[in-house]
């Protein structure tokens, strides 16, 4: 399980590809991608779908062999719990995908993905997946900047009632010379 915080927006990504297998060319595979949130005593708390899809799931049975051995980039939003507004985006054109709101009180989180498949082999699967990414959704890196050698970015939510000048002296102190700090404070 993760830990985060549930005043941020997060975006979780994860790339995956259905390798080609004569053996099962026929057969359907369908893949699930979603998140599961939990509280402070790591009871599952279920999301709310911006979509009116299933909960907990950003992509739902996506019948991923129509696409053999090519890599998919699955991404989703996982809003605040306090989000308000709408975001009706499809993942991929898929219908039943979108974008998902996390419950009040959420302290956890645990991405997974979901294979189906029609073959009954629980042993022999030719699907693959790799970079599950998870970030706060406001930050420059993943949005398109590029992110030079050297440089961190930090999320700071300050309970120590210290100044932000304060802190950033102390950051600094764990850091090269040359690194360039950007603190962003929540």
């Amino acid at each position: 399980m993760i830990p985060i915080d549930e005043s941020l927006d997060y975006q979780l990504s994860i790339f995956v590809r259905n390798v080609r297998n004569a053996a099962y060319a026929d057969q359907e595979q369908d893949v699930s991608f979603g998140v599961s949130c939990y509280d402070v005593d790591k009871n599952k708390i279920d999301t709310v779908h911006l979509n009116s899809g299933t909960t907990n799931l950003f992509v739902d049975t996506f019948r991923i062999n129509q696409f053999n051995d090519r890599w998919l980039n699955f991404r989703g939003v996982l809003y605040n719990s306090s989000f308000s507004g709408t975001d009706t985006r499809k993942i991929m054109n898929i219908t039943g995908s979108g974008m998902l709101k996390m419950p009040a009180n959420t302290v956890y989180i645990r991405p997974y993905l979901l294979v189906e498949d029609a073959s009954g082999d629980i042993f022999n699967k030719d699907f693959k997946f790799k970079n599950l990414f998870i970030s706060a959704l406001d930050n420059n890196v993943y949005s398109g900047v590029i992110n030079p050698p050297r440089t961190v970015i930090n999320f700071i939510k300050d309970n120590s009632g210290q100044t932000e000048d304060q802190l950033n002296t102390e950051i600094k102190k764990y850091f090269n010379y040359n690194t360039v700090i950007k603190n962003k404070y929540i």
